[in-house]
């Protein structure tokens, strides 16, 4: 399981490969509470499963869609065609090497009374706080 600390208003990114144009899509979302709220959607070409021509616009980022979709949970399934990613504050997460099958993603509220030790800290945090928790 992967747990990565977040505030509410950080983006979250799903970042993927078209399975049937074979270029980029991200899926943003924002940390909203318990939720992730996805607010774009970013893709180099228009293909299947794609949203509709008409509610695109063309920016320096690419082909972007505009959404206000909440979520509690966003169900994945990692597959290595797509390599599909998280990307929390530039940090690349890959999910196909983290699974082993479906996951979900979801937000929760903890208080961390212990230590918390992510893969690029080489210390602990042990003061006791309150942090939102993407897993």
């Amino acid at each position: 399981m992967l747990e990565v600390p977040v505030d509410d208003g950080d983006e979250v990114t799903l970042a993927y490969t078209h399975s049937v144009e074979k270029t980029p899509v991200e899926d943003v979302y924002v940390v909203d509470g318990s939720e992730l709220r996805m607010v774009r959607m970013v893709f180099s070409s228009h293909g299947a499963g794609l949203p509709a021509a008409e509610s695109m616009e063309r920016t320096d980022e690419g082909l972007v869609v505009t959404r206000n979709e909440t979520y509690e949970e966003l169900p994945v399934v990692p597959g290595s065609i797509a390599g599909h990613e998280l990307v929390i504050d530039g940090e690349r997460y890959d999910l196909v090497e983290r699974s082993d099958g479906p996951v979900v993603v979801s937000v929760d509220d903890r208080l961390f009374a212990g230590p918390l030790l992510t893969e690029s800290s080489t210390e602990t945090d042990s003061v006791p706080r309150a942090d939102t928790i993407l897993h």
